[in-house]
């Protein structure tokens, strides 16, 4: 592979590695928000948590807004580093970077994945033993895997290689949103029952399964001829998309953005690829001092039947090489030629029907121990599933409400298998008017001179905007208080 080539390949793969940061890899929710004092929110994580105040009503549109980004590979240190002897920031591809280096940063399956949530409506409300909670909110989340074999073709292309498997490339992209109804009872003294019922409205989904893609020399080695052997499936419900056939066989498509804003607002507000989602929670106060904590978070399907597509592909393919004048500025004719040669050795079947998928469901547990009124220690542990893979996160978290009008939760990480994430949320109420400003990963380490931060793998950050009326807790304690004549 030229150096030209090679660096069209690399920087696209690090422009999704950022392009994906602002939009906003997994899990829209703060692990510090779980034991947050005096925010509401915090029973989107456990349908069983009360909230303290009796009717909360969330501000429309940020009531709570959450983005994420993480993957398992790379420090953003590792993506942009500075050299003080040339006074200038690069990257791994330049000259003065480590290639070899930069590709032991990688597992044998990697991921990048962001997700963004925000809730449109969120109100609840105090009746007795019960608390009643409805949010209607919309969700993104995108995935994507990728094997260490595609990083070195992309870098060293076929330099050693017997084989290059490139079976752990896939990925999924999704937009929804959910309307939900949560119940939380107090069963006794000891005992908190949740569950929350959730109506899922699909906007959009775009998956590949990966099965087997893999490639080979041909019989006079690589300089003659790769042989690509590719099995994969092809899932989405993708809005606006027109596909050209002959049988059942995709010739080409055209994907058709030019709408009236009518058109994209009737696709966000329709109802079409309908599901359904179910949390549950519970919390038990073992002994006086020490609370024990679980729920399950986004049990739950979509069924796509609109603007639905599936697609199949198994084909082998010889790849002997494109006319591509490496002094040419624009690349387009390279990606092109590519393209084209893949068309005619590939065949592409559409399968469409109607398809299911489902959420990537999360669960909690938690203990908290309360050494007064105003200072609390929580353990938490979260797994999510995804694909039937279990991704385990461990947080611990010292909660303090010293005043009224001031919270605070000082929290410590394990994420992404990495050890140093600290995060903090922050409450403020002023009046009825409750503001929260949560992250679960500060950078702790910096880089000499420029302070780029050392081993952060992503970012979750997450803050919104409530009305608060009322406090069950302290009327509770007034309600215990002898009267004195």
């Amino acid at each position: 592979m030229t150096l030209k080539i090679k660096k069209v390949c690399i920087t696209g793969f690090l422009s999704i590695f950022f392009l994906n940061i602002p939009v906003i890899l997994f899990a829209q929710d703060n692990m510090t928000s779980y034991f947050m004092y005096g925010m509401p929110q915090s029973n989107f994580l456990n349908p069983a948590t009360q909230p303290e105040c009796n009717v909360y009503i969330g501000i429309p549109g940020i009531s709570q807004l959450s983005l994420d980004f993480s993957n398992n590979a790379l420090s953003f240190n590792d993506v942009i580093f500075y050299d003080a002897e040339i006074d200038s920031f690069i990257t791994p591809l330049h000259p003065r970077g480590d290639e070899e280096e930069f590709l032991k940063r990688f597992k044998k399956i990697n991921y990048i994945r962001n997700n963004f949530f925000t809730k449109i409506l969120d109100f609840g409300f105090r009746s007795k033993e019960m608390y009643f909670s409805f949010h209607y909110g919309i969700k993104s989340e995108t995935n994507i895997n990728y094997s260490k074999d595609l990083m070195q073709f992309l870098i060293k292309a076929n330099e050693g290689a017997d084989i290059i498997d490139l079976s752990g490339f896939g990925g999924r992209v999704r937009l929804y949103d959910e309307i939900a109804l949560g119940i939380s009872i107090n069963m006794d003294s000891q005992l908190t029952l949740g569950g929350r019922l959730k109506l899922l409205s699909g906007k959009a989904e775009f998956e590949v399964k990966n099965q087997d893609i893999y490639a080979e020399p041909g019989s006079g080695g690589w300089t003659e001829a790769w042989i690509l052997n590719s099995t994969f499936d092809i899932k989405g419900s993708i809005p606006f998309i027109e596909l050209y056939k002959t049988g059942e066989e995709i010739d080409s498509f055209e994907l058709d953005t030019d709408r009236e804003f009518s058109e994209y607002n009737s696709l966000l507000s329709g109802r079409k690829n309908l599901g359904f989602g179910l949390d549950f929670g519970a919390h038990y106060k073992a002994i006086d001092n020490l609370t024990i904590s679980a729920s399950i978070v986004d049990l739950g399907f979509i069924r796509w039947s609109n603007n639905s597509l599936v697609v199949s592909q198994d084909s082998q393919y010889e790849f002997r090489g494109i006319e591509f004048s490496i002094d040419d500025s624009d690349t387009s004719g390279f990606f092109s030629g590519v393209l084209d040669s893949i068309k005619e050795s590939f065949e592409f079947i559409d399968k469409s029907e109607p398809y299911s998928s489902f959420l990537t469901s999360k669960i909690y547990l938690g203990a908290r121990y309360y050494l007064s009124d105003k200072v609390n220690f929580g353990l938490l542990s979260k797994t999510e599933i995804y694909r039937g893979k279990f991704y385990p996160q461990i947080t611990l978290s010292a909660n303090v409400f010293p005043i009224k009008v001031f919270s605070a939760s000082l929290t410590y990480s394990i994420l992404n298998r990495e050890f140093y994430n600290i995060g903090l949320g922050l409450g403020f109420k002023g009046g009825p008017i409750n503001l929260f400003i949560i992250s679960d990963t500060y950078p702790l380490v910096f880089t000499k001179g420029t302070p780029i931060p050392v081993h952060l793998k992503g970012f979750r950050f997450q803050f919104g905007f409530s009305i608060l009326i009322g406090n069950n807790k302290e009327k509770k304690l007034m309600q215990d208080e002898p009267l004195i004549d």
